[in-house]
């Protein structure tokens, strides 16, 4: 047997369980998958309300370390930027789990490889508290799960891999601006 034999094998082995189609409706092939990606829609349309409520004079507050200061207007652009990529992740996942073609998890996945390279370029992770790096390998690791172990069961663990991923993502987006608020109230290099 040849090795790409065994490696087409073992990704079939780990390729995640659908959940039962048009269990709750015709329209929605994946009902809890679907829904599940509601919590990126939500969180990323109310961050985008609170970023742009945030003018030159507004300030920033939060539990790290209780600052205030005024977020420069290159991180409101990027974090508004991050905030588009979440609610269209949202989206995306949505369509790609309320429909059946296999095709569309390119859908799926065009706004979150986006992301993941911008917040790469723009220093994102660096910026990330133990408390939301925690929250991070928890996400991931339940994707992990339904993939590989499938100890959680369908349609669970990809839907709570949705929420869960919805909060630490919006965590590490809010851990970096944050930072970015700090540095431009102590004026110090990003």
């Amino acid at each position: 047997m040849s090795l790409a034999t065994l490696v087409k094998a073992k990704l079939h082995e780990w390729e995640r369980v659908p959940e039962r189609y048009w269990t709750h409706s015709s329209w929605i092939a994946e009902w809890w998958c679907t829904v599940s990606n509601v919590m990126f829609v939500c969180l990323g349309l109310a961050r985008l309300r609170e970023i742009g409520q945030l003018g030159e004079d507004a300030t920033v507050s939060g539990d790290n370390g209780g600052f205030s200061a005024q977020l420069h207007a290159v991180h409101r652009a990027n974090a508004v930027l991050l905030y588009r990529l979440f609610v269209l992740a949202g989206f995306c996942s949505a369509v790609h789990h309320a429909t059946v073609p296999k095709w569309t998890i390119v859908i799926d996945w065009v706004p979150i490889s986006i992301s993941s390279l911008l917040s790469l370029y723009l220093g994102v992770l660096p910026c990330v508290t133990l408390a939301t790096a925690f929250q991070l390998v928890l996400a991931f690791g339940l994707l992990f799960n339904d993939h590989v172990y499938k100890t959680v069961p369908v349609p669970w663990g990809h839907s709570f891999w949705h929420i869960l991923a919805a909060i630490a993502v919006d965590s590490m987006y809010q851990d970096y601006i944050h930072y970015a608020a700090m540095v431009s109230r102590t004026g110090l290099t990003a």
